[in-house]
């Protein structure tokens, strides 16, 4: 992970999300908080790897993490999100076009007044369901985060 950042993405799974933006159903690469195992993989095929007593599940080539925990019922949601590289089978993007190697500009131009800086994050949402992208020097997304942190 880069930076250890995921912790400012626990906004989008439940719903918080507001701030003049429809971001509550926000997904990367097709993954949405509070998807099933059997979803992410219906969708995603097996994960290269798994850490975490299987709670994280990763994929090689799309540069995708992804944090499993359970919800009230003890089924095993997605509540977080990472990709933090350019995969060999493409970027994740978010709803808006936005992925990894996306510029600054491009990122404003998609989020314009629902995006705000928080300790150097871009970041659309507040709380257990927030969308943050890390930004380079090189003024591109390096990573983006969308729901809870798992570090």
């Amino acid at each position: 992970m880069v930076q250890g950042s995921l912790a400012v993405l626990v906004a989008l799974a439940t719903g918080t999300a507001r701030a003049g933006n429809d971001d509550a159903g926000e997904r990367l690469g097709g993954v949405r908080l509070g998807m099933t195992q059997a979803e992410v993989r219906g969708l995603l095929g097996a994960p290269t790897s798994r850490a975490r007593k299987g709670q994280t599940w990763f994929w090689k080539g799309a540069e995708l993490e992804v944090l499993f925990l359970p919800d009230a019922g003890l089924v095993p949601r997605v509540a977080g999100l990472e990709v933090s590289g350019k995969g060999v089978k493409g970027t994740p993007k978010t709803r808006r076009g936005i992925g990894v190697g996306s510029t600054v500009a491009a990122l404003r131009a998609a989020y314009r007044t629902a995006l705000h800086e928080d300790n150097g994050m871009y970041v659309v949402g507040r709380g257990d369901r927030a969308l943050s992208f890390d930004v380079g020097r090189d003024g591109t997304v390096n990573a983006i985060y969308l729901g809870l942190s798992w570090d």
